[in-house]
């Protein structure tokens, strides 16, 4: 079976539509405007203190498509091997500009990845998108008075996996981290916030040299597969791949008809690596494409090729969700040359909260 890949987040049934329940007959809420942050960051540690930072944030407007990406590399001086490397990019695409017909659409995602084979470097890497959508249910599309309540329904759709692996031997495990977490709030004009929805999926080593996997909110424990890769990849030591594939959320809010309102969404990966011979990658929204050039040239004999490949394998034995999904061309009809909004966003992660305005980037660098 193929594997729909470019999803990451769809909003209502098709990514572009979420439904009024007015009535009998499902109606549309308009989309006004529409804007996100993307923000990526890679800092490596040495005995604790940060030697190497890199960071991209991007303002990414209504049409617009961006990716962000942050970096930092660690090369010996003398024999020229690699000793650390961390990478974080992460995107927003324009979600009325969906692509092929039958696609499960998608609107942000990233690919995190940070490998360490110093005794004393560890990293962090995190992946942020910020959005905001202003949006309004009119009396006309909802057929009740302006001022009424109306309910609207919509699906979070999230798909990806992750990866941690040490040194069998290794007793740093528990400072092992990875981090997948959305939260979606409504904001009315007078400034009243409502919490919409939230989840998140935790992975941490244990004191047992195990792998922890804690799913919240939203997402339910059955919703995660965790897979014992270390026999298939000895060269990488313990290797743990987390699933999370085709997670389909549905959840409602309530909007005032007439009342333009403001939908944030917050969406973070983040992951964290411990020193010698550890390493974390986490997908969301695309697959696994920069682990194997990178493990390839840590581990050699194509130890990433395979890995990125069997990833991609296991994902694949889980089928798309049964959500309905319309035709391009009938979306365009039915939600107009404006668009219209997909489904809502909100949170209580705490996650990073930017700044929207005009496009600006961060990169430096500094050592010891």
């Amino acid at each position: 079976m193929s594997i729909q890949f470019r999803a990451s987040i769809v909003w209502g049934a098709a990514s572009v539509c979420a439904w009024v329940l007015a009535g009998t007959q499902p109606v549309h809420a308009e989309l006004v405007d529409i804007a996100a942050v993307v923000d990526a960051t890679a800092v490596q540690f040495v005995d604790d203190v940060a030697t190497m930072v890199d960071r991209e944030t991007i303002n990414v407007l209504a049409g617009e498509t961006g990716t962000a990406i942050a970096s930092v590399e660690d090369v010996g001086e003398s024999v020229r091997l690699p000793l650390a490397s961390a990478t974080s990019a992460v995107f927003f695409q324009d979600p009325f500009n969906p692509g092929p017909p039958g696609d499960l659409l998608g609107e942000f995602g990233g690919e995190l990845l940070a490998v360490t084979f110093d005794e004393m470097i560890h990293q962090q890497i995190t992946g942020d998108v910020f959005e905001t959508r202003t949006v309004q249910v009119t009396a006309l599309e909802a057929g009740v008075s302006v001022g009424s309540a109306a309910a609207i329904s919509g699906e979070m759709y999230l798909n990806g996996a992750a990866l941690v692996w040490w040194d069998d031997y290794y007793d740093r495990v528990v400072e092992m981290e990875a981090l997948i977490g959305f939260e979606i709030e409504l904001e009315r004009a007078s400034g009243e916030r409502q919490f919409v929805a939230s989840g998140v999926i935790e992975l941490r080593g244990t004191e047992d040299r195990q792998i922890g996997v804690e799913a919240k909110e939203a997402i339910s424990p059955d919703d995660v597969a965790t897979v014992d890769l270390s026999a298939d990849f000895p060269e990488m030591g313990t290797v743990y791949l987390v699933l999370f594939p085709q997670i389909l959320m549905p959840y409602v809010y309530q909007a005032t008809v007439g009342e333009p309102y403001t939908l944030v969404t917050r969406f973070r990966l983040k992951g964290t690596t411990a020193p010698l011979y550890t390493g974390v990658a986490i997908t969301a929204g695309g697959p696994f494409q920069a682990i194997a050039g990178t493990l390839d040239w840590f581990y050699g004999g194509g130890v990433g090729t395979r890995l990125q490949a069997r990833v991609a394998a296991e994902m694949g034995q889980f089928p798309t969700p049964p959500v309905p999904v319309l035709d391009i061309e009938e979306l365009s009809r039915a939600c107009g040359a404006t668009g219209v909004e997909g489904v809502a966003f909100a949170g209580l992660l705490g996650l990073m909260s930017f700044t929207a305005g005009g496009r600006s980037m961060v990169r430096r660098r500094f050592r010891r």
